[in-house]
């Protein structure tokens, strides 16, 4: 629409000049605020975001990892000690998408997508062939874990 206006004379050359850069800022304040939506729409970080909220509010719940205590309350997500969670994926993973529905959204991945996502973001640590889970020894049992470094 600046090059009409300069086509029919409405405005000079230097108002052109003068509105194109501003407008070329504009574009790139948008362009910058949406990449930061982007980063902040993380799914692994989502996922991160919610599962802090449902500990923290007591929704779910690990146990020590070296206690002797074995019963397992109905939030139960896995285990823990002093710099890790370890989480059974698939009841931590039910748990946020509980949560998110209950919030009138649709978490947006399946679950061996957000592993491969909280890998690379660095949430979880991996095996040392490269996989995503651990067998973890916890009040006597045998579990396959995820390995999420705690915040």
């Amino acid at each position: 629409t600046l090059k009409l206006l300069k086509i029919h004379n409405t405005i000079t050359e230097h108002e052109y000049d003068t509105e194109r850069v501003q407008a070329f800022d504009v574009f790139y304040q948008v362009i910058k605020s949406q990449a930061k939506t982007v980063q902040e729409d993380k799914p692994s970080e989502i996922f991160v975001s919610k599962l802090c909220a449902l500990l923290e509010s007591g929704r779910a719940v690990t146990l020590d990892k070296s206690s002797e205590f074995n019963i397992k309350p109905n939030e139960f997500i896995g285990y823990h000690d002093e710099d890790y969670y370890y989480l059974i994926s698939d009841i931590a993973y039910g748990m946020v998408q509980a949560l998110s529905r209950e919030q009138g959204v649709v978490f947006p991945i399946a679950i061996k997508t957000l592993l491969k996502h909280l890998a690379d973001d660095g949430y979880i640590v991996k095996t040392s062939n490269g996989g995503n889970t651990h067998v973890l020894r916890a009040n006597g049992d045998l579990v396959r874990v995820v390995k999420m470094i705690k915040q």
